[in-house]
């Protein structure tokens, strides 16, 4: 299993709504919305204006769905953008397959000033401190054994 491959919109967002028993348009949309604006990145590009299609890596995918899950819980706007932002280097930098060999849990915590924070607790890891007010935790070794299952069939 690799992270070499690239996904085009339809087979991402489809996979996605799978994963996570979501709206296939309503993904799609979003997905759609955040990488224009630039919080999933592109793996490539081709053509240019209408007509323009992007592919996506794995780990692109994973964030999509991460991504699509704290929307579910009403996290959106420019607290996602920031969020995206704090995930993307290691999601990345880890690729889906460590995530489905390994786990991991993506955290949020809301603290006392109304800012969200987000931590990626790879496996082995200490537990971060209780929360101020309130934690989401979301397990990435199984949306990644998802989604890798899901994408393993169009490689």
């Amino acid at each position: 299993m690799t992270d070499n491959h690239d996904y085009s919109l339809q087979i991402a967002t489809q996979v996605i709504a799978r994963a996570i028993k979501e709206d296939p348009a309503t993904v799609r949309r979003r997905f759609r919305h955040w990488a224009g604006l630039g919080i999933v990145p592109e793996a490539a590009r081709t053509g240019s204006g209408v007509g323009t299609r992007r592919a996506y890596a794995k780990a692109g995918v994973l964030l999509g769905a991460l991504l699509a899950l704290l929307a579910r819980h009403g996290i959106e706007g420019e607290a996602l953008t920031r969020l995206s932002k704090e995930m993307e280097p290691v999601l990345c930098r880890k690729g889906l397959a460590y995530f489905h060999r390994s786990g991991g849990d993506l955290i949020i915590d809301l603290e006392a000033n109304g800012n969200l924070r987000a931590q990626i607790r790879l496996p082995g890891a200490q537990p971060p401190k209780s929360p101020e007010w309130a934690r989401l935790t979301i397990n990435i070794g199984v949306l990644a054994s998802q989604l890798s299952k899901a994408l393993d069939f169009y490689d």
